[in-house]
């Protein structure tokens, strides 16, 4: 049941069912960012680095959660900025979404998923958490890592911090629930997260064919003011792939060779994913 990135069809709001949003820090030791990949030397001291981060179900992840990166970066490689940098981050199980597979197993699969990639790492702090996190948390969290990075730029002796810009990578869809409040007058997205993700970090947001974003932002005070950190970036390709296809022909019996990374693949089948109540 592949479908587009969870929030192409399915826009993930931070308003989770039955679910409690974890506020603050679990007590437990919590996970270092992985910053390994991060490309930070002979930064050019024109451009702006910066990493993107795709914060989702991943249930299974699959080619089109690594291309929308892809198409991410490019987007911003274009708009001037230096892409040192991205992170996946599989959403925690507490999220409350029927079609989750186990955390452990998300976590697992999406970190098979960026093996082979040079600047990709899947991100396991949400799911290390005693339940779900706001976007908007996870968010920080990471701009908060990002700040203690040292960036090294072409022709400067001392390395510089919080020198990092974090961008979230969202579809139009999500884009546009920004603004929206629910039958009971709460806001989808508290205020206080739409300044987090909006004013002191920003998205690139990929274009969906028959959708007019900058119509969206338009219509929206809160997008208008935040203009400067909305990215639009268009896909290279046509690309229907999505998790709820891969669920839906596991489920059917058939093959996902080419659909998602083999090594998630193999994932798939080692552990009988396809058997999984929720994948049916």
């Amino acid at each position: 049941k592949l479908q587009t990135p969870y929030f192409h069809k399915n826009p993930r709001t931070d308003w989770p069912p039955a679910t409690r949003a974890c506020e603050s820090m679990a007590s437990e030791a919590q996970p270092r960012l992985d910053t390994s990949k991060l490309q930070t030397f002979d930064v050019p001291p024109d451009l702006t680095p910066v990493v993107i981060a795709s914060f989702g179900s991943f249930s299974p992840p699959t080619f089109l959660h690594l291309r929308v990166m892809e198409d991410a970066r490019d987007a911003l490689l274009e708009q001037g900025k230096f892409v040192v940098g991205g992170f996946l981050s599989p959403v925690h199980d507490a999220y409350g979404k029927r079609s989750l597979a186990p955390m452990k197993d998300r976590m697992e699969m999406t970190r098979l998923a960026v093996q082979d990639s040079e600047w990709l790492v899947a991100d396991g702090w949400e799911c290390a958490q005693s339940g779900w996190s706001r976007t908007a948390l996870a968010l920080q969290r990471m701009a908060d890592e990002l700040a203690k990075v040292p960036i090294y730029v072409q022709g400067c002796a001392e390395p510089k911090l919080n020198a990092i810009k974090l961008v979230m990578v969202c579809g139009s869809d999500l884009l546009a629930t920004f603004p929206d409040v629910r039958a009971d007058g709460s806001p989808v997205w508290l205020p206080k997260d739409q300044q987090t993700i909006l004013q002191h970090n920003g998205v690139v947001c990929i274009q969906r064919q028959g959708t007019d974003v900058e119509a969206v932002i338009q219509q929206h005070a809160v997008l208008q003011d935040n203009r400067h950190n909305i990215h639009l970036a268009q896909p290279a390709t046509t690309n229907t792939i999505s998790s709820t296809l891969v669920r839906g022909l596991l489920a059917r019996g058939k093959s996902v060779k080419y659909l998602v990374p083999d090594a998630v693949c193999h994932y798939i089948g080692t552990h009988n994913l396809a058997a999984l109540p929720q994948w049916q």
